[in-house]
């Protein structure tokens, strides 16, 4: 150990190259989602590459948890329903290069984390398409991203938090307003509303069986699409799109954009009309604005996009054909956007300290029609709790911590908007301190060991300790004093939180040494008197396994093989002997692959002379 010591001293500023690792790796560092009302990022925008495995415990559903490559992302919920999508290499969706992806879905925090739900792609499909709820409005939920069999690629996020309010309206003069893009959850569908004329027989619709209508106005010009998936996936959905001449309530003269009713071929078998079955709507991969019932001339269950124009009023018009009484799911996408209420707010003084009286600052937006109720919520320590008032009374926490405010405003014609925001209130008077201290030194060998305590100032009680990243932590993680074995250079984090409900954090920077040095002796004496019987490969204390050892004799044949040995252990690797034989006393090549806990792995190559 000590000649790995002095070797530590004279490579301390030799640049080591180290396998990075993504910024995510660990709950602690997940990247955060804001505009999780309709995020999708850019084609293989994310990735695992270098994760190391953080799952906390076992699922059903994920098979590798213990050594799986995963990733995380945080977002505050602000509604009660998400649609998060994983694309990888998907057919026909290339999101990127991730093969079978899965994902956990959790609540925080990152020490005590409660799982909501668990997805896997056991079809080898290369992407995701998931709904989860009920969620917690201002609420933090945590998504964990990997792939079955360890697979390591890129991939793309998309999120969609919406509310799961809408009540179906089968009449275009009363149906629901859209004021944003967000995703539209339709429970059930049984009959075609009041107005049963509203369908031009000559459509390729002809007639409202069981209806839903939805309409908007386009506030930013640009290119729409949407999606509908049915609850029950052998349903038939047919739609229309129409503009609205006169405005959002000008359903009587409404002018057909897009029609499809693409389906099954009735009295032909299921292969000339599969594609035709599922998901439909507008894409952008199609060219042809109508399609008529059967599944014909090409059709695939799905028309062209529409370029919307700002000012402009849309209507929407879906049927379930099958009237299994079973809804779907909408979604939008395109450049376009809806015109609507928007809330919004701030905070003042910025910096909270939980001692001050905080004043939240209404900026919510009418630019269609009234807001006619707000519904503030600042949450279970705050006096008020709540309020429905437009300029909400001043706010005073009863103790500092972790806080989250959400403004919910209805507008007249219907459209609902949420917006939440999340802060810490901090004790500012006699505040909680911390700071960590490292034993021995904050530049360690690969391989090795460092303790780490963390010390406070002005506690109030008890308090509890959160480490980051938990994967590094060989022993309790939410002590005042751990033990760590990094593996790469990184920030260690520790989080402070007394009785009062003080939070204090502090950080300390780790690098990690790796040193390329191995020893492989260069002669071995296999006479069974217990010393220097074997010969293996002798490497640092960064080394996890000599993952493969082979000896060749002067033809060239390969007289020993072993795989996954214990680096350094003298009692295995090659006892001298061939098929049962006792090799004689002659010089032999070896061929070693040496893997590090980093994940590097190192090939050695020498000679050795067995001596009897």
């Amino acid at each position: 150990m000590n000649f790995y010591r002095l070797t530590f001293l004279l490579l301390f500023l030799i640049p080591v190259r180290l396998l990075a690792q993504p910024v995510n790796d660990d709950c602690i560092n997940a990247i955060e989602l804001t505009d999780i009302a309709s995020f999708c990022s850019g084609y293989g925008a994310y990735n695992n590459f270098g994760a190391s495995p953080s799952i906390p415990a076992e699922y059903v559903c994920i098979p590798n948890e213990a050594t799986a490559r995963d990733v995380w992302f945080r977002f505050t919920a602000i509604a009660n329903f998400v649609n998060i999508k994983i694309i990888g290499k998907a057919s026909g969706n290339n999101g990127g290069t991730l093969l079978s992806p899965q994902m956990l879905l959790y609540s925080g925090p990152c020490s005590a984390l409660v799982e909501v739900n668990c997805f896997s792609d056991a079809f080898n499909e290369n992407q995701l398409n998931v709904y989860a709820g009920p969620l917690i409005p201002g609420e933090t939920y945590y998504i964990n991203v990997s792939a079955r069999n360890d697979n390591a690629g890129s991939f793309q996020l998309c999120i969609n938090n919406y509310d799961q309010t809408f009540v179906s309206d089968g009449d275009c003069p009363t149906s629901r307003i859209l004021c944003d893009k967000s995703s539209v959850y339709i429970e059930s569908v049984f009959n075609p509303g009041q107005l049963t004329n509203e369908i031009d027989p000559s459509s390729c619709i002809g007639k409202e069986k069981a209806s839903s209508w939805f309409r908007w106005t386009c506030s930013k010009s640009g290119t729409l699409t949407i999606s509908l998936t049915p609850l029950k996936p052998e349903d038939d959905l047919d739609f229309a799109l129409f503009e609205l001449p006169g405005g959002i309530d000008d359903c009587s003269r409404k002018k057909i954009l897009r029609c499809g009713a693409a389906g099954e071929n009735v009295g032909q078998p299921y292969d000339f009309w599969k594609q035709c079955t599922g998901p439909t709507g507008l894409n952008f991969g199609s060219q042809d604005v109508t399609e008529f019932p059967g599944c014909n001339d090409g059709n695939d269950n799905w028309v062209r996009y529409i370029d919307m124009e700002a000012g402009k009023s849309y209507t929407f018009f879906v049927n379930n054909f099958s009237r299994s009484g079973e809804g779907y799911y909408m979604e939008f996408g395109g450049t376009g956007e809806f015109l609507g209420a928007r809330a919004d707010f701030n905070i003042e003084p910025a910096g909270t300290c939980y001692e001050d009286t905080l004043t939240f600052i209404n900026l919510s937006t009418e630019p269609t029609d009234p807001i006619v109720s707000y519904q503030w919520n600042f949450g279970s320590t705050a006096i008020p709790e709540s309020s429905a008032d437009k300029d909400p009374p001043p706010v005073k926490y009863q103790a500092p911590g972790h806080k989250s405010a959400t403004l919910t405003i209805r507008s007249e014609d219907g459209c609902v908007h949420s917006v939440n925001k999340n802060f810490i209130a901090r004790c500012c008077i006699a505040p909680l301190e911390v700071e960590v201290r490292s034993d021995p030194d904050t530049a360690i060998l690969l391989g090795d060991y460092i303790d780490m305590e963390a010390y406070t100032v002005n506690a109030v009680g008890n308090v509890t300790y959160e480490w980051q990243p938990s994967s590094m932590l060989s022993e309790c993680f939410d002590c005042n004093e751990v033990r760590i074995r990094p593996f790469y250079n990184g920030i260690i984090y520790v989080t402070a939180e007394d009785d009062k409900g003080c939070i204090a954090t502090d950080s300390i920077e780790i690098r990690v040494i790796d040193l390329h040095d191995i020893f492989a002796p260069n002669v071995f004496s296999p006479n069974y008197d217990g010393i220097n019987d074997h010969f293996t490969i002798f490497p640092n204390p960064g080394a996890k396994s000599i993952r493969r050892l082979r000896v060749f004799n002067r033809w060239g044949a390969c007289v020993y093989e072993g795989r996954d040995l214990v680096p350094g252990d003298d009692s295995m690797g090659w006892d001298g002997s061939f098929k049962g034989k006792e090799c004689n006393p002659d010089v032999f090549a070896y061929y070693a692959e040496v893997e590090f806990l980093n994940g590097r792995i190192q090939l050695l190559k020498g000679s050795v002379t067995l001596v009897r």
